[in-house]
């Protein structure tokens, strides 16, 4: 799996922890120096340099709290087929209650599901998180097999598999509201057969007292 923009790495310590192949990718390298020895390790500024893993593609792919759009055909491109897209950041509103507030790195209502087009997707969230006190989006998706048609007697498997994987991304290492299992969602918040939900925001489940500290990629300094 790869961990884009992942800081100081709570969710590489998480995935490697339980055995699995874990790429971090980061341009902070002070910040990634914990890491080595548990994942593979690769600094780069992906904003301003070439990307650095081409031709690469994982399993899974994890996105949080770091927006970047050119960087978006590339992350999809880095997908195996019937890999996973985990993502979560902030979106408009956040400038109401804090950073970070520029625009170009706030999700427009219902972006993700734009972003993700072409995907699988299987859950989308949109709404507003306290303690701290943030808008933010939240999706999974599944890239297609090759040759892959999406059914409805097996989008039901598909939605479970990937649910496990979003609550190992985020809600087992912060935030909270990620439900455990698809069906669980109420009406809106899950979609199979490859129909995606209607773009629309409501309260999420309270965050934990913290999140942790801000990853690098986080801060608003360069935003």
């Amino acid at each position: 799996m790869l961990d884009v923009a992942c800081g100081s790495g709570r969710h590489v310590r998480w995935f490697a922890g339980r055995g699995c192949a874990v790429t971090a990718l980061d341009r902070d390298a002070l910040a990634l120096a914990s890491l080595r020895g548990l994942a593979e390790v690769v600094v780069a500024d992906i904003e301003n340099r070439a990307w650095p893993l081409p031709g690469r593609r994982f399993d899974a792919v994890i996105v949080t709290n770091y927006l970047w759009r050119p960087l978006w055909p590339t992350l999809l491109d880095s997908l195996e087929h019937d890999g996973v897209l985990v993502v979560e950041t902030f979106s408009a509103g956040n400038e109401s209650v804090g950073r970070p507030s520029n625009p170009h790195f706030l999700l427009r209502q219902g972006e993700l599901l734009e972003l993700a087009a072409g995907l699988r997707i299987v859950a989308f969230e949109e709404g507003f998180l306290q303690a701290p006190e943030r808008f933010v989006q939240r999706l999974v998706a599944v890239r297609a097999g090759a040759g892959d048609v999406t059914r409805a007697d097996d989008a039901g498997g598909v939605a479970a598999v990937v649910a496990v994987v979003a609550v190992v991304a985020v809600a087992d290492v912060g935030a909270v509201g990620v439900v455990s299992d698809v069906a669980d969602m109420p009406a809106g918040r899950a979609a199979t057969a490859g129909a995606p939900p209607a773009p629309r925001r409501y309260p999420l489940q309270p965050a934990a007292a913290s999140d942790g500290p801000l990853k690098s990629s986080d801060k608003e300094d360069s935003r």
